[in-house]
């Protein structure tokens, strides 16, 4: 079976670093190749790889290309990973006789409007979601099957992400005490509640050495979030990393790991941080809490900076919770979170697809 992913995104995100891993995890089982927009997406793909224009959900020039590209590899299952990708792999899958598998990695409800019915109910012929929380909302659509909905949790390379935190990096350590959050920067992940509540445990802080809030990544409000960092006088004890390639060595510096967003489906930076014994705090956005165990593997904070100064202050002053919560964390992603499993689950489901669809 030979499978293509699609990604028409301009910046490197979790839903990019999903596609990257699967594309890993399956090209010694089948066949894998990419379609891609920008060359900073593309270029980290170690599989065949297409530069297309991705103008607009019809571009004739992308459309064109897909079709060739679908003849010249013998794609059997196309799986866009982007809303203006459902459209253009719907189409190319119809005119083709394949199989078109939409990714969805964050809560989205369809609409009731024609055109959200024709992506999902019409031009899917399955939909792979990362948690049930996600498969939940869509089946609220009377148009979208339960059949067509299949939950794959994430899978993480353990192995990989500690042998890549390893490698030095002068910034890692920055404060006495250090927590950390990987992710875009926008205001859907939740950095305004971060530095708020952040700020707040600061002043709540018993002792001399304040601890520090180091950020690594970039995004569409990343100047705004800055700049909300200066109002709440948090220069001294937050810094901003920027995007990086390899943020683990940050990651394993660290004391403990946030992530605080208001929509997700099992974020990636996550389990990664589990899987480098580092304790949790989340919010229960999206599939968050199909992972957390609280108090066992993490800690659920409610979207409230009051509560998630006073998880931080918890986390940060108790040694032995941040031992315990980071040794479970780990096992969780050793158990259930491996990239294996992941691949796995996404081969059995295409091959579902695939036959319902043959069999129609």
């Amino acid at each position: 079976m030979n499978l293509l992913f699609l990604n028409s995104a301009r910046t490197w995100g979790g839903n990019e670093q999903w596609t990257l891993l699967a594309a890993k995890s399956l090209q010694s089982r089948c066949g894998v190749a990419l379609a891609y927009r920008d060359p900073g997406v593309g270029e980290r793909f170690p599989v065949p790889a297409y530069r297309l224009p991705f103008l607009n959900e019809l571009d004739p020039w992308t459309l064109s290309r897909l079709v060739r590209i679908v003849h010249a590899f013998g794609i059997d299952v196309l799986i866009p990973t982007k809303r203006k990708d459902y459209v253009l792999a719907g189409l190319v899958a119809r005119w083709t006789g394949r199989v078109n598998i939409l990714r969805l990695g964050i809560v989205r409800e369809p609409g009731k409007n024609p055109a959200d019915r024709w992506v999902y109910g019409k031009l899917a012929d399955g939909i792979l979601v990362n948690a049930q929380s996600i498969r939940r909302v869509l089946l609220h659509a009377p148009f979208i099957r339960p059949e067509r909905v299949r939950v794959v949790y994430n899978g993480v390379d353990v192995a990989e992400i500690q042998q890549m935190a390893r490698k030095e990096q002068p910034e890692a350590r920055l404060f006495p005490v250090q927590l950390v959050s990987v992710g875009l920067l926008s205001w859907r992940k939740g950095y305004d509640l971060l530095l708020r509540g952040f700020a707040r445990a600061l002043q709540r802080w018993p002792g001399p050495e304040k601890p520090g809030l180091v950020i690594v990544g970039d995004g569409p409000d990343a100047e705004a979030i800055r700049h909300l960092a200066q109002e709440l006088k948090l220069g001294r004890h937050v810094r901003f990393l920027g995007a990086r390639r390899n943020p683990f060595p940050v990651v394993a510096a660290s004391d403990a790991f946030v992530l605080v967003s208001r929509n997700e489906g099992v974020p990636n930076a996550m389990l990664e941080a589990m899987a480098l014994g580092k304790p949790v705090l989340v919010t229960a956005a999206g599939g968050t809490a199909e992972v957390i165990r609280q108090r066992q593997n993490g800690i659920l904070v409610e979207p409230d900076e009051h509560a998630l100064a006073s998880s931080v202050l918890e986390v940060l002053q108790d040694v032995g919770l941040r031992e315990k919560l980071g040794r479970e964390a780990k096992q969780t992603v050793l158990k259930r979170f491996t990239l294996e499993r992941m691949a796995e689950e996404i081969l059995r489901f295409c091959e579902e697809v695939r036959w319902r669809r043959s069999a129609s």
